[in-house]
């Protein structure tokens, strides 16, 4: 009995054993497949709503896979699975949420539930994906869902659900707060702050007018908005944490409001638009304008007027700012000056505020309205790398992990590159003499050595990331990073493959920066030395000039002596004279006297005389 339960038991183990290998074995082949390590998990890719991934990107209009017709509305994905919402017409009042498997197009779990009667049903809402929950908006109620199985966690109203009034679309996810703009196409429009694991209000703001989607920076919420009584448009800035306004931009259209139908139509559409921040740049498309904000004061650093009416939110990469306009262009702006580097004809006008441009890998993904016309542009030049017919409008366009998706025509379509099938890598080094010397230099190579661009990207929080890029010359690259804080830094290289190799990414590595307190400390130092130097000169100066005026004084003290010398000697001189005119005056006397009596004897012998003639 004993050696039988052994050998049951060796049978279950060596079992046990096949069923790990097999499942082993199928997660690593649909590991292989996809790596799901770039995400597009909010509608305009990111918190900021910049539309640009930093992963690889296919290079031609290869169709992995594609579902069947499902009325698909936008899409976001994460974490290797693509989630969107869809209707069927057979099913009334009823709206889907979808999860489908990002490697092959099948269905995870589909969740129904029924709509707001105050939304019309074929406009499906975007999906926001963070921390394994789902977050959408439908008419005036906010959702959250499990995005593991799709059950509900939550739901609230953060206003009165009234008709007309409908909360935006496209929650944003920060930390443990939840951003949604509200309003009744009255005078009544708000941002609301809720929090993300329950649902409740923590604060509200006053907005001035129709509300675009929020965006998110480091320490604030932006919002677009559109006061239709006065025309003037508006970006707001609050704080996130209690919601006070930071600052606020109004904008007056430098070209007067077009009257025709068609255009007027876009005219409504632009002003929904939202904001996109890139580093320490607000981007703002309203009007026929794109603006370039400070994002701590609101103050405008350039504009560029676009011909007619700008119809997406700004699309932001590596040091280029892509819209689309009316007029049937697609423009590429100088990110630091705004002006123009290209336009690129499209067949029709893109009509779609977001979701309807991409771009990653230098390429710029742009679908147009109906006939829709998926493009694939070169970032640099805008020329022409391949496009193809999709039918209808599309909606949802993103890159994720490598390849292209898209919802249009109640479709979901993944595009690839099939061709490539040679595998690349690229390493990164980081040469880091301590802590606190900049700059800090960063290396690497690709192997196969290959000639192209590679991108370094650098992250504080490992999630988003920023670029630079560099040369790579027969698979060697270099460069030098200035931080921009101090803080712990992760970076990685990316190479986006050629027509051979496919591209890959290194390793993320972390560093720790703190030079900018030492720096601090030192330029503190140096202005500390330098002002005692100036001091100790200014010393030196007063010394010599206190020098001088001794030198003067001595000199002029020797002139007193020589002065008080001849002063004695012309008083001596002057008694002298005195004397002498005394003496003188004297002599002067006695003469005056002596000439009296002479003067009195002539007269005396003149009159004896006289006298004397008439006595005889």
């Amino acid at each position: 009995m004993i050696k039988t339960n052994i050998y049951y038991a060796k049978i279950l183990s060596f079992s046990l054993i096949i069923v790990l290998i097999i499942v082993a074995g199928t997660v690593s082949a649909n590991a292989s497949t996809i790596n799901p390590i770039y995400p597009w998990s909010i509608l305009g890719h990111d918190n900021q709503r910049t539309s640009y991934s930093q992963g690889t990107a296919p290079k031609n209009a290869d169709i992995l896979w594609k579902t069947n017709s499902i009325h698909a509305g936008t899409i976001t994905i994460k974490d290797g699975r693509i989630f969107f919402c869809s209707y069927n017409e057979t099913e009334a009042g009823l709206v889907r949420i979808n999860c489908y498997n990002e490697n092959n197009g099948t269905i995870n779990w589909i969740k129904t539930f029924r709509w707001s009667d105050y939304w019309p049903p074929s406009i499906m809402p975007s999906l926001t994906i963070s921390e394994n929950k789902i977050y959408l908006t439908h008419g005036g109620l906010l959702y959250c869902f499990d995005a593991s199985s799709g059950w509900e966690i939550w739901e609230t109203s953060p206003t009165p659900i009234t008709f007309g009034r409908i909360l935006s679309d496209s929650p944003v996810v920060d930390g443990s707060k939840i951003f949604v703009t509200t309003s009744s196409g009255d005078s009544n429009a708000y941002c609301y702050a809720l929090d993300t694991s329950n649902g409740k209000t923590l604060w509200r703001a006053d907005l001035k007018g129709i509300p675009s989607l929020p965006t998110i920076s480091e320490i604030a919420v932006l919002i677009n908005s559109y006061d239709y009584r006065s025309g003037i448009s508006y970006t707001e800035c609050f704080d996130k944490e209690k919601g006070v306004l930071l600052w606020r931009q109004y904008f007056i259209d430098r070209i007067n409001e077009p009257k025709n139908e068609e255009v007027s139509n876009a005219y409504q559409i632009y002003q929904l638009q939202s904001a996109s921040k890139y580093q320490d740049t607000v981007f703002v498309a309203l009007g026929s304008s794109v603006y370039a904000l400070n994002h701590l004061t609101g103050d405008i650093k350039w504009y560029s007027i676009v011909s007619y009416y700008v119809t997406t939110t700004p699309v932001i990469t590596y040091g280029n700012v892509f819209v689309a306009s009316t007029d049937g262009y697609l423009y590429s702006l100088d990110q630091n000056t705004g002006e123009l580097k290209w336009k690129y004809p499209l067949v029709e006008r893109v009509t779609h505020s977001l979701g309807c441009i991409a771009a990653a890998d230098n390429k710029i993904y742009v679908s147009t309205g109906d006939p829709a016309v998926l493009y694939c542009l070169n970032e640099t030049d805008g020329k022409l790398i391949w496009h193809t017919d999709i039918g209808n409008r599309v909606y949802g366009l993103c890159v994720a992990d490598g390849n292209l998706y898209l919802s249009a025509d109640g479709f979901i379509y993944a595009f690839g590159s099939n061709s490539i099938s040679t595998q690349s890598s690229i390493s990164l080094e980081i040469v880091q003499i301590s802590p606190t010397v900049l700059p800090i230099q960063i290396s690497g190579s690709i192997n196969p050595p290959r000639d192209g661009i590679v991108e370094i990207q650098w992250s504080v929080d490992n999630n988003t990331w920023y670029s630079k890029r560099v040369a790579a010359s027969n698979g060697r690259y270099s460069d030098s990073w200035i931080p921009p804080c101090n803080e712990t830094f992760y970076l990685k290289a990316l190479w986006s493959g050629d027509n051979i190799y496919s591209g890959s990414t290194s390793l993320v590595k972390s560093i720790v920066f703190g030079g900018y307190k030492y720096a601090k400390l030192k330029a503190d130092f140096d202005i500390l030395r330098t002002s005692n130097d100036n001091l100790q000169s200014q010393i030196s100066s007063l010394q010599n000039d206190k020098n001088d005026l001794q030198s003067q004084i001595s000199s002029l003290r020797n002139d007193k002596k020589d002065l008080q010398f001849m002063t004695s000697s012309l008083l001596s001189d002057n008694q002298n004279l005195q004397s002498q005119v005394t003496s003188l005056q004297d002599e002067k006397i006695k003469l005056q006297i002596g000439t009296v009596a002479i003067i009195a004897l002539f007269f005396i012998g003149t009159i004896y005389l006289f006298t004397k003639r008439n006595k005889s």
